[in-house]
């Protein structure tokens, strides 16, 4: 398990880095747009957006580690493009919604990630379930982004 131990911190490292270079591209349009949407009343605070996202990334980092590790089968193989496609859509909302302000098409884009997440739960639930159990607090956030965006786009 020590000498795995490189290689899962490189994981989460990656995944932080990412959250990072997101944060980056899209800081300006915080307090320039975002700032000045109407938004819900259930909105939380910005330090519980920058808490929990470190927080869900290193969960995620950790769900991309595991499914790798994985003998190959076609149901291993399955998992992992279906983990793939729902974190890089993941990465992309954030640029769609923050950068492009494109409110409706996230909308979409944030629903099919969610369906696309629950495919993932389902798929791995049975085979691999400590890999469900990391990525069930991600889909129930998920599921509150879906919310939030809906309720941003009705309200602007």
């Amino acid at each position: 398990m020590l000498r795995k131990a490189p290689l899962v911190v490189l994981w989460i490292l990656s995944f932080e880095l990412i959250g990072l270079l997101l944060g980056f591209i899209t800081s300006a349009n915080i307090k320039t747009w975002y700032a000045f949407l109407k938004k819900p009343a259930l909105t939380p605070p910005a330090i519980v957006f920058s808490t929990v996202w470190p927080i869900l990334y290193a969960m995620l980092a950790l769900v991309g580690y595991s499914l790798c590790q994985r003998p190959r089968t076609s149901k291993t193989n399955t998992a992992i493009a279906l983990y793939s496609l729902q974190m890089l859509m993941n990465w992309l909302w954030t640029i769609l919604f923050f950068y492009f302000h494109l409110i409706g098409f996230s909308l979409l884009w944030i629903i099919v990630m969610a369906v696309l997440t629950l495919v993932t739960i389902f798929f791995t639930k049975s085979q691999f379930k400590l890999t469900t159990l990391m990525i069930l607090p991600y889909f129930i956030w998920l599921l509150f982004a879906v919310y939030l965006n809906a309720a941003i786009w009705i309200m602007n």
